[in-house]
This record gives C-alpha cells, sequence and structure tokens, in this order.
C-alpha cells in the first residue's frame, strides 16, 4: 500500500506528484497493488493510460507533447 502511494503521491506525499500513471492491467481491469495506485491517481486528478486498452499509445504521445509544449513555454 506505501509504495503504491510513494509511486504517484510522492515520498512525502504530495510532494511531487506524478504527471501521469502508464501500467497495464489484465483485461484493462483496476486490480491487484496496481489498482490501489489507479484509484490515487483517479482521485487526485493524474491521467492513468492502461496499456491494455487499445489506442492508449497514442494517447500518452499527445499526453506527453502537451507537457512538453507547457515546459517550452515557461519563462
Amino acid at each position: 500500500m506505501t509504495r503504491n502511494t510513494a509511486q504517484v503521491l510522492g515520498y512525502r506525499m504530495f510532494d511531487r506528484l506524478s504527471e501521469m500513471i502508464i501500467c497495464w492491467t489484465p483485461y484493462g481491469q483496476d486490480v491487484g497493488g496496481t489498482s490501489r495506485a489507479i484509484r490515487i491517481a483517479r482521485a487526485t486528478k493524474i491521467p492513468v493510460f492502461n496499456l491494455y486498452d487499445e489506442g492508449e499509445e497514442e494517447k500518452i504521445l499527445k499526453f506527453v507533447e502537451n507537457v512538453e509544449k507547457t515546459l517550452d513555454d515557461t519563462p
């Protein structure tokens, strides 16, 4: 439980949130230990990309491009 929380919210809770979660779960379902990380991410509005789902790779690339544009626009 602690490991999944730290992976999403940071070592000291909310000190450095993940930008996104990339995972693979059987049948795209929220199962196992990964389900806790997925639930935490969704509750804190962190995007979750499950590679089981078709088309997720393209969504990840678009997300990363948007992050890069945001960083490029930062003074």
